[in-house]
């Protein structure tokens, strides 16, 4: 994600809210974590205020011409930090075999712009560790997902939200990813630019992007630690 130490230097102020599960009749929920063996529960939560502010957005894109029927399809959202480790070793492994040449500090540089290690240190959490976050997609009446250029998890340049900004060719792309994030950031949401599908509220990359004086959200996981 963001320079580690920058995103530490931002204050969070936990509000306390708790996670909630997401609905199937409300959402098009496809863990793929969970199908893809890094998770090992199929349960998708959010905190309560990001789920409304969620549920909006939902509406904001049912609002638009043409999209009564439309959904959003969510394929991440609250991760525990034992999934979070394995999605850490994963794009590493990954990057190992695709930067031969890198040294394991390089590695470990390149892969934190896509995955936050885990992380036990409460003024800089993992972001899907502190229920904040979404990865997900727009699904038309039918329930295929709108084109947008790659796939979820795709560690490529393709996956930065406005690589297809001047791509006459490929514009159905970047008119789609410029959908989500419309409908998105009219509720509050901020996209990290690196990729088009991950949205956040109220946590420290949230922060980063928005320019709001601190994060309300911290780390589930933690917190429950010192409460017990």
């Amino acid at each position: 994600m963001a320079n580690l130490k920058e995103l530490s230097g931002i204050n969070i102020r936990e509000c306390g809210e708790p996670l909630v599960e997401l609905d199937r009749n409300e959402f098009v929920l496809e863990p793929l974590y969970y199908q893809w063996g890094h998770s090992d529960t199929d349960v998708m939560k959010l905190r309560s205020g990001v789920l409304e502010k969620l549920r909006s957005a939902k509406a904001n894109l049912q609002r638009m011409p043409d999209c009564r029927k439309w959904n959003l399809k969510i394929w991440d959202c609250y991760r525990s930090l034992k999934t979070q480790e394995n999605l850490y070793e994963d794009i590493l492994e990954q990057f190992r075999k695709r930067y031969q040449n890198y040294s394991e500090d390089e590695l470990h540089l390149a892969a934190i712009k896509y995955i936050s290690p885990p992380s036990n240190d409460q003024a800089i959490p993992a972001p899907h560790n502190t229920g904040a976050c979404v990865d997900l997609t727009i699904v038309d009446n039918k329930g295929d997902e709108l084109p947008m250029g790659t796939g979820f998890d795709d560690f490529s340049e393709k996956a930065h939200t406005n690589f297809y900004k001047n791509s006459e060719e490929r514009k159905t792309f970047h008119k789609n990813r410029m959908l989500l994030k419309k409908i998105m950031e009219h509720t509050g949401f901020a996209n990290y630019p690196l990729e088009w599908w991950h949205y956040s509220l109220g946590d420290q990359e949230w922060v980063r992007q928005t320019g709001a004086s601190y994060a309300f959200y911290g780390s589930v996981e933690l917190n429950e630690a010192i409460q017990v």
